[in-house]
């Protein structure tokens, strides 16, 4: 009788232990970095204006986040997305876009082969006359004959911190911020058909 009784608590103890594993996994699932973001995602990005659905799933935790303009001109631009983690911290850079309209016969994506495979297992990406996805980043390039016979205009991507495990979701969001980033500087530059 008494083994039946301790047979029953073990069987007890070794369920409540299953319940408490259960519910700290539940609760850490919902732990994302959107969930732990205490600012909000910047809505201007390189002087035009961003979707913060398309910013927002490359962004980290933190409780301030800024943007800042590194350079500037007519062929080319940079810009960057910083994060303050904690209060009083220093800002990290978190993502960097650029953009440049490079001449006739420079090739973008051959040219920046080297830095796509750093950023990871890139893939090709129906964005504009061609495109390059990677765990950490991405190139989009398209035509713009109103810069020049030949011209050719060429968004980067490129996230600091390190990649998720699942990268699958991160990538799609690069894909359609590189698709919308193109298409803001193709208009912007005068490239826009």
């Amino acid at each position: 009788m008494t083994m039946g009784t301790s047979l029953s608590v073990g069987r007890a103890d070794r369920w409540s232990g299953w319940a408490l594993g259960a519910a700290l996994l539940v609760g850490l699932a919902g732990c994302g970095h959107s969930q732990d973001r205490d600012y909000a995602v910047p809505d201007d990005l390189c002087g035009t204006k961003v979707d913060a659905e398309l910013l927002g799933p490359l962004m980290p935790s933190g409780v301030k986040a800024r943007t800042r303009s590194t350079r500037s001109g007519a062929v080319g631009g940079t810009c960057t997305v910083d994060v303050q983690r904690k209060e009083g911290a220093r800002y990290d850079q978190v993502l960097q876009v650029k953009w440049d309209v490079v001449p006739h016969g420079t090739e973008p994506l051959k040219v920046k082969r080297g830095r796509l495979e750093a950023y990871g297992n890139p893939r090709e990406a129906a964005i504009g006359d061609g495109a390059r996805v990677a765990d950490r980043g991405g190139i989009a390039v398209r035509s713009c004959p109103a810069r020049g016979e030949g011209k050719t205009l060429a968004v980067e991507v490129y996230a600091s911190i390190p990649a998720p495990s699942d990268v699958s979701e991160r990538r799609a969001a690069f894909k359609r911020l590189l698709q919308d980033r193109l298409e803001r500087a193709a208009h912007k530059r005068g490239c826009a058909d």
